[in-house]
């Protein structure tokens, strides 16, 4: 008789590789993107960047293991349960002295529409102003 395993039992190696290490040590200031396998990318910052990205990781992996949305992003947590893995690209770095929520806002923006704006990416809502 075949004994039934929990489904995160079964998946924790999937579930380890859904967000890949950053290869930039960089923990200031920035802008990071979360990259899928097809290029579609999820925008964000950070004033310390590697440490929101363990977050990300971390979050990505419950909704994972439990099927189940801990957040707001829909999209991203779609993108995770068909499949798809995420890189991280460090866009740009910020020095601390200039790296205020308002700065940071702006050059999220910014990147918001190198990408072609909101329904281009895995981005929930725009940022206010924009």
């Amino acid at each position: 008789m075949k004994i039934k395993r929990p489904r995160y039992e079964l998946n924790l190696t999937r579930c380890t590789s859904i967000l890949h290490e950053c290869k930039d040590p960089y923990n200031g200031a920035g802008i990071y993107a979360l990259v899928d396998n097809y290029g579609k990318k999820y925008i964000g910052q950070a004033k310390h960047i590697q440490d929101r990205i363990k977050v990300h990781r971390i979050n990505m992996n419950k909704i994972f293991l439990t099927n189940c949305i801990h957040g707001e992003n829909d999209k991203i947590h779609e993108a995770i349960m068909a499949g798809k893995t995420f890189d991280v690209e460090i866009l740009e770095k910020i020095p601390q002295e200039k790296a205020t929520r308002r700065y940071l806002d702006e050059r999220e923006k910014y990147y918001y529409c190198q990408y072609g704006g909101i329904d281009n990416l895995y981005n929930f809502a725009p940022l206010t102003n924009m």
